[in-house]
């Protein structure tokens, strides 16, 4: 009878081998060049006694991920898959499906289809299981695989498979066959409060967020609006230019907005604001997270 042994047990062993066979191979290592080797000799043993193939660009891609994300928690390694989906979400639109997903543990389920989007013409509902992906079945693959699959060219064809329950409760399934369209999520929404009091909540600062606060604004000031709450919680942040034109519109006469600092004095930035502003004498509440 064949005994299963943990791969990950034999690679351990192998490993302590080698490192009892050369116990002082990198004693007294201080220079960046001789860590460089010390990183490439660890990567040729991975490559030579792991239990499983590897692959180069893989193992030096995981190296950055360790070595960028690790220096505090605002630094990042960023892919050339997410830079494009960065880029998409900075610039405020995408081509794409318009729907908004939570997924968990090979699960991908809608949060909700965006208004006028080609999810909500085809009857997509919250709560909708999203089994599968043109042929790709979504447990074998990747939340962020499954999105790339939804996101693309304008006019590019895909087809879902989802699961849900009709009215008597039975589970069904459902297959849908969409075209990507241009999608502009909305990410500032307002509202007219009580004693003349204007409120915007912003969702994040992106390539769309000035445009729509000014039309937000505008919008209430005809109402009435004498004051505003500007709704900043669970904003998680977007791209520097959206939040100084943002506040450009509340702050005038040349004054300082933010500066950017680093090791060296060409980093050294400031950005302020213009001579006058939109809104100068507009009485504002930013309302932010605590920090606890």
């Amino acid at each position: 009878m064949k005994r299963k042994v943990n791969k990950y047990v034999i690679f351990i062993i192998a490993a302590f081998f080698v490192g009892s066979l050369f116990p002082f191979a990198y004693s007294g290592v201080d220079s960046g060049l001789d860590q460089l080797k010390i990183m490439v000799d660890v990567m040729a043993k991975i490559e030579d006694s792991y239990v499983e193939e590897t692959q180069p660009k893989e193992l030096i891609t995981n190296a950055l991920y360790g070595m960028v994300n690790n220096l505090d928690e605002f630094s990042e390694f960023i892919n050339i898959t997410n830079t494009k989906r960065i880029k998409e979400e900075t610039r405020g639109e995408f081509g794409g499906l318009g729907i908004r997903l939570i997924g968990k543990e090979g699960e991908l389920f809608v949060v909700t289809p965006l208004p006028d989007s080609p999810a909500y013409k085809a009857g997509i509902e919250p709560g909708d299981e999203i089994i599968q992906i043109d042929d790709k079945l979504i447990k074998d693959i990747s939340s962020n695989d499954a999105i790339d699959m939804m996101r693309g060219t304008v006019g590019e064809k895909v087809t879902l498979i989802i699961k849900r329950k009709d009215k008597k409760g039975k589970e069904i399934t459902k297959k849908f066959t969409l075209k990507k369209a241009r999608i502009i999520p909305q990410i500032v929404y307002p509202k007219m409060l009580e004693n003349n009091i204007g409120y915007i909540y912003i969702e994040d600062f992106s390539g769309h967020t000035v445009a729509d606060v000014k039309n937000a604004l505008e919008n209430l000031k005809k109402q009435g609006m004498e004051s505003l709450i500007l709704d900043l919680r669970f904003n998680p942040g977007g791209t520097l230019d959206s939040a100084i034109d943002l506040a450009k519109m509340f702050i005038g006469e040349n004054k300082l907005i933010v500066y950017t600092k680093g090791r060296k004095e060409a980093y050294f930035k400031e950005y302020k604001s213009g001579d006058k502003a939109l809104y100068p004498d507009l009485p504002i509440a930013p309302l932010k997270m605590a920090l606890l």
